[in-house]
């Protein structure tokens, strides 16, 4: 147990203030010390080791009949002689919390009193908080269709599409590597950044830990008009540097070799395109240094909004486009980023992209 301190009370009689906590009767007017009664301190003063000799530790009990406190070293009233029991003798810290209880209800009832009198409680939502309702609400709804997306009646403008193929010649160039070929023309050499190794190294580390720095001095009331004096160790974040060993990222340079060989590079792209169904391959008379290299094809439509006018660009997967024909009717289902081609029972039937 730590330090005792004096504790002192006021009485509700007489309006005595001050009174010192070991007195179980007020000196002005001789009244026991009664319900209302709280123990407070006035600065710091401790009972000496007899005084604290003489405390047992527990909080005074309150008689029922004549509703007054006694210490707990008394099995009966001082004031009634009304022994201590199951029925009588709740402690100083019990009638703390029943009085606690009783200002919070009273507290409650005062606040709905207050509410009627204002009209049943009922106020107005602040103005900018309605103005911020009606905007989530807005992005909510935005956001639901632009999920589930919007069905909209077009017709189709106009069908194309182009076929390409790149042209790859055989030519003497400049080229990169980590190694020269065999029968390349070595150009220059150079020193670049090839891969990382990890490597074991000590490295200055920032940490911390937590010191005791003295100690945090707090007062609990023992409810027998003298208060504990508690002391908590009082800790402080230290930080401080050491080195540990841990694995680091060196990145390592290896020699790379500029040269010149004979390879395959692009040359050029040779396209065929057109505006109705019968697609091909553009025809190709390539020389000997010259080959096909990759190749490409696009299939789009163009479609107008029926209620708007507004036209736009869609590219599409062939066997869908060949399906399609200008002047006809479409249903697509504009969303985010992710337009659909419908049938007439609602059902995808192809994914759209723009180009």
């Amino acid at each position: 147990m730590g330090k005792l301190v004096k504790g002192y009370w006021d009485c509700q009689y007489c309006s005595e203030k001050g009174i010192d906590g070991e007195l179980r009767e007020c000196p002005g007017c001789g009244k026991a010390r009664d319900e209302s009664v709280k123990f407070y301190m006035k600065g710091v003063t401790y009972l000496s080791q007899e005084e604290a000799a003489k405390k047992t530790g527990r909080p005074d009990w309150f008689c029922e009949y004549c509703h007054s406190y006694n210490p707990d070293s008394s099995d009966v009233c001082v004031s009634c002689g009304a022994p201590r029991g199951a029925d009588n003798g709740k402690n100083y810290h019990e009638m703390q919390q029943i009085k606690a209880q009783k200002e919070a209800q009273k507290a409650a009832e005062r606040a709905e009193a207050q509410k009627a009198y204002n009209g049943g409680g009922k106020k107005k939502m602040p103005l900018f908080l309605v103005i911020l309702l009606l905007v989530l609400a807005g992005i909510i709804i935005f956001s639901v269709v632009s999920c589930i997306g919007k069905k909209k009646d077009m017709t189709v403008s106009s069908i194309s599409w182009e076929k390409s193929i790149e042209i790859e010649k055989y030519s003497y160039v400049e080229q990169s590597g980590w190694e020269l070929p065999p029968g390349a023309e070595l150009v220059r050499t150079k020193e670049e950044f090839h891969h990382y190794d990890t490597v074991m190294t000590e490295v200055l580390v920032e940490k911390s830990r937590e010191v005791q720095n003295g100690y945090d001095v707090s007062y609990e009331d023992n409810g027998d008009g003298t208060f504990e004096e508690i002391q908590t160790p009082h800790y402080d974040t230290e930080y401080y540097e050491e080195y540990e060993t841990r694995p680091v990222q060196v990145p390592v340079d290896e020699t790379k070799y500029y040269y010149m060989a004979w390879a395959w590079v692009e040359d050029r792209t040779e396209t065929a395109s057109g505006n109705d169904h019968n697609t091909y391959w553009p025809t190709l008379e390539l020389p000997e240094d010259e080959r096909e290299g990759r190749k490409s094809e696009t299939y789009s439509m163009v479609v107008r909004d029926d209620k708007s006018s507004k036209e736009t660009k869609y590219e599409l997967d062939e066997n869908t486009w060949q399906s399609l024909n200008p002047g006809d009717g479409v249903t697509i289902r504009v969303k985010s980023g992710n337009d659909q081609l419908l049938d007439a029972n609602g059902d995808i039937i192809a994914e759209l992209r723009e180009p």
